[in-house]
């Protein structure tokens, strides 16, 4: 069962000690409830932690009790991460000199230095004086930055026989080769390399690095997922073992499974999928209702829990897409092999079975382990081409138009349950990049089609998750739920203030719903502002992550949510996956994990979905950036996104490119801003320039490398509603701005005469 230590007997100190450094904190009776207690060992649990709160080793906060650890004064610590308000974190950076974890509550906050020698960067490691604060928390002041050595692969390019790595946080460094390095014969002037720094002391001059990869000249398109890839550390060599035990696996059997092979269950994904992961069936009742199958992969059945395969696969935590390659969670004997239902070839699944009224009511569902055979491989749009114009020609015998047909209306049903609970309907576009067969020429870049098939498998496998997430709950099981906290009131205000210049009223002082903001979406639906406020929403939203701790999905407007519909590309599904096969009892390959070690798990795996995020954008910016670098010099009509004070950042409508219009190439005047309204206007010429408004400009720069694409101003097309408004009232917003920039220096010395007087 959950939150569960390996022991179930009567616990001693030590093991109390070890279980609150784990979870962090707990009440006297999850604590009970951990460790399988009842009745009078209850009893003996409580006068155990009576004896530990006497002696100092246990502090109680409210109903929780925590242990009463103490950091030595000074310590060795490793920048961690930024807050939301910029504040630096740390962490220990050493391991802990005892058996017990260093508490997953620890809280170091590195108090800022105007030296910037005493400045930390995030992964420095640095000497620090800790002070403590309210426990748990800790102040750090930096001592010394400690001397750092990159053991990461970096990428850079060579020129002037150095090796400059491209991604910011390197851009001060710099690095030589070895002399006898056997790859760098015949090196290019700007060539991409991916180069290992070396554990070689250096006294004078540029540190040392061996070449790993030579990737062709600077611009390379074939170069640029790998670059993306490297830069942000993601794994792509799977261990010996993890390969061995890939290889190793058979056929699945029917033993233990029930037989769908003759349920005509048909995979729908992309013309490009490269794994197929869930198929689908549907076939309407007789009082209207409708049953669906959705069955998915069985990846628990070959992915045992602490096998090398399962190191592997939360270490990735994901799969990442690149245009022209798939990093996978997991080695292709699986992912493309005995983990994808491909047509006609019997594969292991786990399904589940629900029925829906004709309202989109869920009546009822169960899981099961299954033997199932994919009747054919289907894309969306052949989906789409059925669903338009039903032609029975138009698939193979083994899936007719009524297969499709039955889909289309079981999703009509589920449409109207998801009217009925307002999710949040943003509509943002998918670019997708279409490239040469070399993969060495950008062909297009476009905006991915959205289809209804799309929307077809979606409803579907939201209803498959939310079926997960209440199984596990309803049988007391720890699961890794997907959450979407509420936006946060700050980003909410910034927001209000842009729609208020597009004459849209936000609701203020109360909690805010999806519906709200569906609102917002239907008032400013096909105008030219649509595409800007989707994303100025989006924007205002929180990040969805994974977390053993439920409080609901806000954009899905759901009480309980969980992936469960592609545990081959996310290891959060997997866990789901093996929690279901062991609530079950459905045979090998499930577990239950402790609340502690799921959590852990959760943060990581919200870790690696945001790196590969990162580096998915990281790519699709540079592959933007190459595709115009050939037009430097060209003309083109974009959109005003962003006004801040370092520029203008415009999108150019037909391909999605974004890139920045710095005050320099505007019409020679002084521009003030206003961040709020996102608008800027030229002190003496009345230029007003504002979200929405559409522009005329050259592109004067690209950089492929960077991803970035820079502008000169030639003509105003089109005013923007917030622009439109201004235009004539400019002198309103400079007298707003001047008294905004003197309330800010009246704080600046209110706050230095409190600082000389503290010094006094």
């Amino acid at each position: 069962m959950t939150d569960r230590p390996d022991h179930q007997h009567q616990p001693d100190k030590a093991a109390i000690l070890a279980y609150l450094q784990e979870t962090g904190r707990a009440t006297k009776n999850e604590m009970a409830r951990a460790f399988g207690l009842k009745g009078d060992d209850r009893a003996q649990l409580k006068r155990l932690l009576r004896e530990l709160e006497a002696e100092g080793s246990l502090i109680k906060d409210a109903k929780y009790l925590m242990t009463n650890y103490h950091l030595p004064p000074v310590m060795v610590l490793k920048a961690a991460h930024l807050d939301d308000d910029g504040d630096l974190y740390a962490q220990p950076g050493e391991d802990r000199p005892s058996d017990l974890p260093w508490p997953a509550n620890l809280s170091i906050r590195v108090k800022p230095s105007r030296d910037k020698r005493k400045s930390p960067g995030l992964e420095d490691r640095f000497l620090a004086r800790l002070t403590p604060l309210e426990h748990p928390d800790y102040e750090a002041s930096v001592i010394k930055i400690l001397p750092r050595f990159e053991t990461r692969p970096l990428v850079g390019v060579f020129h002037r026989g150095l090796v400059q790595p491209t991604d910011r946080r390197d851009r001060n460094a710099a690095y030589r080769l070895e002399a006898d390095d056997p790859l760098a014969i015949d090196l290019q002037e700007d060539e991409l390399l991916v180069i290992e720094p070396l554990p070689v002391p250096t006294r004078y001059g540029a540190p040392l690095a061996r070449i790993k990869q030579r990737l062709g000249l600077q611009g390379s398109v074939a170069a640029i997922s790998t670059v993306a890839i490297v830069e942000r550390q993601i794994p792509t060599v799977f261990s010996d073992e993890a390969l061995s035990e890939a290889e190793a696996a058979k056929a699945p059997t029917l033993k233990g499974r029930e037989d769908l092979r003759g349920l005509p269950l048909v995979t729908i994904d992309g013309a490009d999928a490269r794994d197929f992961d869930d198929a689908v069936f549907a076939e309407p009742l007789a009082d209207g209702g409708h049953r669906l199958v959705i069955a998915i992969a069985d990846v628990a059945a070959y992915v045992m829990p602490n096998s090398a395969l399962d190191r592997g696969a939360r270490e990735r935590g994901n799969s990442c897409y690149f245009p022209d390659q798939v990093v996978p969670m997991l080695p292709e004997a699986l992912s493309n092999g005995w983990c994808s239902l491909v047509p006609n070839e019997e594969r292991g699944c786990l399904a589940v079975e629900i029925v829906i009224d004709e309202e989109g009511h869920k009546i009822s569902h169960r899981f099961l382990r299954g033997l199932m055979r994919s009747h054919a491989r289907l894309t969306y749009h052949q989906v789409e081409e059925v669903i338009e114009d039903s032609d029975q020609g138009l698939l193979t015998d083994a899936c007719q138009a009524p297969l499709i047909a039955n889909l289309l209306t079981a999703f009509e049903a589920l449409e109207l349950a998801r009217k009925r609970r307002q999710t949040l309907d943003l509509e943002v576009a998918e670019r997708q990049v279409l490239l040469s067969d070399d993969r060495q020429t950008i062909l297009d870049i476009g905006v991915r089609e959205r289809l209804q098939a799309h929307k077809i498998i979606e409803e579907f496998m939201i209803l498959a998750n939310v079926c997960a997430a209440e199984t596990l709950e309803e049988r007391g099981y720890a699961c890794a739920y997907r959450i979407h906290d509420a936006p946060d009131p700050a980003r909410l205000d910034s927001l209000r203030e842009m729609l208020k210049g597009l004459q849209v009223a936000l609701a203020k002082g109360v909690a805010l719903t999806p519906a709200d903001f569906n609102r917002v979406l239907t008032e400013i639906k096909d105008s030219p502002y649509q595409e800007t406020v989707n994303e100025a929403i989006l924007r205002s939203q929180s990040q969805a992550r994974y977390s053993p701790y439920n409080i609901g999905h806000f954009g899905l407007n759901l009480e309980r949510y969980a992936h469960f519909t592609s545990p081959i590309r996310r290891y959060a599904d997997l866990t789901v996956h093996r929690a279901l096969i062991d609530a079950l009892g459905l045979g090998k390959g499930g577990d239950s994990l402790s609340l502690a070690s799921l959590e852990r798990i959760c943060e990581t795996v919200s870790n690696t979905e945001r790196r590969a995020i990162e580096a998915e954008r990281a790519s699709m910016d540079r592959y933007l950036a190459s595709y115009h670098s050939g037009q430097v010099g060209q003309y083109f009509d974009v959109q005003l996104r962003s006004v801040t004070k370092h520029g203008l950042f415009v999108r150019i409508k037909a391909s999605g490119a974004e890139g920045l219009l710095p005050f320099s190439q505007l019409p020679d005047d002084r521009y003030e801003v206003d961040p709020v309204a996102q608008v800027a206007i030229g002190r003496n010429n009345g230029l007003t320039l504002g979200v929405g408004d559409l522009l005329r400009v050259e592109l004067i720069e690209a950089k492929p490398l960077q991803g970035g694409l820079l502008f000169a101003y030639h003509e105003h097309l089109e005013a923007g509603v917030s622009a439109a408004q201004l235009r004539h009232g400019y002198r309103k917003l400079r007298e707003r701005s001047r008294s905004i920039e003197k309330q800010r220096k009246r704080s600046g010395r209110s706050a230095s005469g409190k600082r000389r007087q503290r010094r006094r």
